[in-house]
């Protein structure tokens, strides 16, 4: 009996299957690859930034507030900038472990910057809970308030977060820089499609009129369990005490207990 030979119409119609179905199991494996590499990176990252996690005293708290207050009695720049150079610096990778941003931007009184740094959530990275510092004057205060967050910041390097936990700093010593600040703060989150789950500002003494620009700015007007305003510390021991303190608060927020926030060195 003479074989018989599949017709080219057979040959192209189980191409035509085949050849998509290949192409869906080759993307399936290359993500798989893909997120695999991304996750240990990720993990890398991580475990370096946990090895530089410390925790600080008054005497360095004290320290980092001294130096602002040198840096701006220099004045050889803007002081805002200052700070900002001050912070991205201090919380680069090489110092806590973290990759800071800073946003360059100019308003009618001259250059100002939006600095922030965060810890990226690794499972819900876009639900955040936000620290804000808006510096506002060339106080002692203000110097200790950024102080307090590199404490609070460098106790919690390399931390595995399930929501973002995002440090900000904005220039607000006049109407012009709070509004531009404020905007291009909003319009980032907003960018990357981002829920802010909590706000913590630190510098309660804010004005009635900045306390509105800031919640209006960030949508949080109505949602007063969303929003927690901290005085600005007055010497070392406050602000060493404000620092541990929001630290359990935050962990709580995102559900992790201190002692098991540790426990993950």
């Amino acid at each position: 009996m003479a074989q018989q030979t599949p017709s080219p119409g057979r040959w192209i119609r189980a191409a035509l299957v085949l050849f998509p179905l290949g192409l869906i199991i080759t993307s399936i494996l290359s993500f798989g690859i893909w997120w695999q590499k991304k996750q240990a990176v990720q993990a890398r990252t991580a475990a370096f930034a946990r090895a530089m996690r410390q925790d600080w005293d008054e005497a360095r708290l004290e320290a980092a507030s001294v130096r602002l207050q040198e840096a701006w009695a220099l004045k050889e720049a803007d002081p805002m900038e200052v700070a900002a150079s001050y912070m991205e610096s201090s919380m680069s990778a090489e110092s806590m472990g973290y990759l800071p941003r800073r946003l360059r931007l100019q308003a009618a009184s001259g250059a100002l910057s939006v600095v922030d740094a965060e810890i990226t959530g690794s499972s819900r990275p876009r639900r955040v809970q936000l620290l804000l510092l808006p510096m506002q004057s060339l106080s002692k205060e203000s110097s200790l308030s950024l102080a307090t967050v590199f404490a609070l910041a460098h106790s919690l390097s390399g931390a595995i977060l399930p929501e973002t936990l995002r440090f900000a700093m904005l220039p607000m010593t006049n109407p012009t820089q709070r509004a531009l600040a404020l905007q291009q703060l909003a319009s980032a989150m907003a960018g990357r499609s981002e829920q802010l789950v909590e706000l913590t500002v630190l510098g309660g003494s804010l004005e009635p009129e900045w306390r509105r620009e800031i919640q209006t700015a960030l949508a949080t007007a109505a949602s007063a369990s969303r929003l927690q305003w901290v005085d600005a510390p007055r010497d070392a021991a406050v602000a060493l005490r404000v620092a541990r303190d929001l630290r359990q608060r935050l962990l709580k927020v995102q559900g992790i207990e201190p002692e098991g926030e540790k426990g993950s060195h």
